[in-house]
């Protein structure tokens, strides 16, 4: 426990709670003034004095929430990776929840705290106003939601802050929390906490609001087609409120390093963020290719749990036809669709099995599997395997939620 930060962050609250927050230029105002103050680097020492300190304090993984997903599964790769560099390092999940299905991934050894006023999207209590509810200046919502979003920012600060500084955490790995704004609050929060008790952070970035995402304007002057994150830009019509958004995702400070799963996403951050490349880095996402060797009982034992599933409660699996869902509402259940009816589908035997685990959206371009599957069969070996054997399956398995 370091004492030294518990101070900080008690009298960082403190403070805050004194500043006077009721509007939206208001807190354009004070974070301006808190960049400005906030550019001296948080640690100065050398390479062997770094490891040394996060050895002893550890690294918090933060994000919305930990489950069976992709944020979930590179997480648990770069805890593996901070482990292999420091055997002993303490390390720690902190999210808005923590799933139980998601013990499957974080590390044994691994500390689990959850913060509810962490949870984001549709969990989080003003993502509704912020970006879903037409905002006005003078309006009631306009002047309302700043003294609600400054409460909760003061209250993530406070609970955070102190579970950081009680177990002295030294480095913290941000995934989404200010990239993808699903909590705004967070990541105030977050950057406040960080450059208050003078804690490098690694910001990850998976998806950020622009991507997918323009202005209404935007999208008429350059006949842009509508995109999935529009709505981020619901509100963009009002400087004072969507400048906090653009400060924010992501935050540039001496002491953050932006890593990014892509060079897109690095070239707008340099390029049109104006980020200093020497806090920009490329981290993309990654397959183990290590093989794994498994049992055939193993495996045998691994498809009848997914036929299970796909027979929903039933006696057998059957197999519906594609073209009469195509305009029905969407299943809550798993389904396996497929050119015409099939009853008493055999999952188990004679099956190839292909697997995107994604969320069912556009942006995963889904479609690309099928024109990557015909391009399977204009190989004579492969399409001769089915030919040979009229038993044999090939199924796609997209694993995802319906968001």
């Amino acid at each position: 426990m370091s004492q030294q930060k518990i101070t900080k962050i008690n009298n960082t609250v403190k403070n805050l709670q004194k500043e006077n927050i009721h509007t939206w230029f208001d807190l354009g105002l004070f974070l301006d003034k808190f960049k400005e103050q906030k550019s001296q680097l948080p640690f100065n020492g050398t390479s062997k004095d770094f490891n040394t300190k996060i050895t002893k304090g550890g690294v918090a993984f933060l994000t919305f929430y930990y489950t069976i997903d992709g944020i979930t599964v590179e997480t648990e790769k770069y805890a593996k990776i901070f482990k292999n560099i420091y055997p002993n390092l303490p390390i720690h999940f902190i999210a808005g929840n923590i799933k139980d299905e998601a013990n499957e991934l974080i590390p044994k050894d691994a500390f689990q705290k959850v913060i509810p006023e962490m949870e984001a999207f549709d969990a989080w209590p003003l993502y509704k106003d912020f970006f879903h509810t037409k905002m006005e200046r003078g309006s009631k919502t306009y002047n309302d939601l700043i003294g609600k979003f400054w409460n909760e920012v003061l209250i993530l600060v406070e609970k955070l802050g102190t579970y950081i500084a009680e177990n002295d955490i030294s480095l913290l790995y941000l995934i989404n929390v200010c990239s993808n704004p699903g909590n705004v609050s967070l990541a105030l929060a977050t950057i406040l906490i960080s450059e208050y008790l003078d804690i490098p952070v690694i910001n990850n970035n998976h998806d950020f609001y622009w991507e997918g995402g323009h202005r209404k304007e935007d999208l008429k002057k350059k006949g842009i087609k509508k995109g999935p994150r529009d709505f981020f830009f619901h509100n963009a019509h009002i400087g004072e409120f969507f400048s906090i958004i653009e400060m924010v995702y992501p935050w540039e400070s001496r002491s953050w390093m932006n890593v990014n799963i892509n060079k897109i996403q690095q070239e707008h951050l340099i390029n049109i963020n104006g980020h200093n490349p020497a806090n920009v880095a490329l981290l993309g996402t990654a397959v183990d290719t290590k093989m794994h060797q498994m049992s055939k009982r193993d495996i045998i034992k691994a498809f009848m749990q997914v036929s299970t599933i796909f027979a929903n409660e039933k006696e057998s699996i059957t197999v519906h036809t594609a073209a009469h869902h195509t305009d029905s509402k969407r299943s809550l259940r798993p389904i396996l669709l497929g050119y015409k009816t099939i009853k008493n589908f055999d999952f188990v035997n004679n099956n190839i099995v292909f697997l995107q685990p994604t969320r069912v959206i556009s942006r995963k371009s889904i479609e690309l599997n099928f024109k990557l599957i015909k391009r399977l069969f204009d190989y004579d070996t492969f399409s001769e395997k089915f030919i040979t054997n009229p038993q044999l399956k090939l199924s796609l398995i997209v694993s995802g939620p319906i968001p």
